[in-house]
């Protein structure tokens, strides 16, 4: 049982590696590549399906059916584990601050603190990267 979730562990990995890649070399013209690209990479990184992401668009709910599914439990349970820690962030809001962080790590982008929270969505977040990234 652990040796095959570390297997899927380690096969995520690469198939990040290999997104970013392709979001480094995507031409931020084709924005339907690049979102779709940017939606792989969150389904990825939240353990959701393609049809999880076009059916919600918005991070924070991306990331509270990520919670569900990862402990198999019904969304209407959210509240038993998208609790508040001691600084008063949930644990929804944590995984969208670590994608957040994550991509301007791996994709090279510097976001500002205003600018990460107004991303509500996949759409804000593709949207800001190619401001950032036009920029440069």
């Amino acid at each position: 049982m652990e040796n095959k979730i570390l297997q899927t562990i380690l096969k995520r990995k690469t198939e990040q590696k290999q997104i970013i890649a392709d979001i480094n070399i995507c031409d931020l013209s084709n924005e339907d590549k690049l979102s779709a690209l940017f939606d792989s990479y969150i389904c990825n990184r939240f353990y959701l399906s393609q049809e999880d992401v076009k059916n919600q668009r918005n991070i924070i709910s991306l990331a509270k059916l990520s919670l569900v599914k990862a402990k198999s439990l019904n969304i209407g349970d959210i509240k038993f584990v998208d609790g508040k820690d001691c600084s008063g962030a949930t644990s929804s809001m944590t995984k969208k601050v670590l994608l957040l962080m994550d991509i301007e790590k791996n994709l090279n982008v510097v976001f500002s603190p205003e600018d990460s929270a107004e991303i509500d969505t996949i759409d804000d977040l593709l949207k800001l990267y190619n401001n950032v990234k036009g920029k440069e």
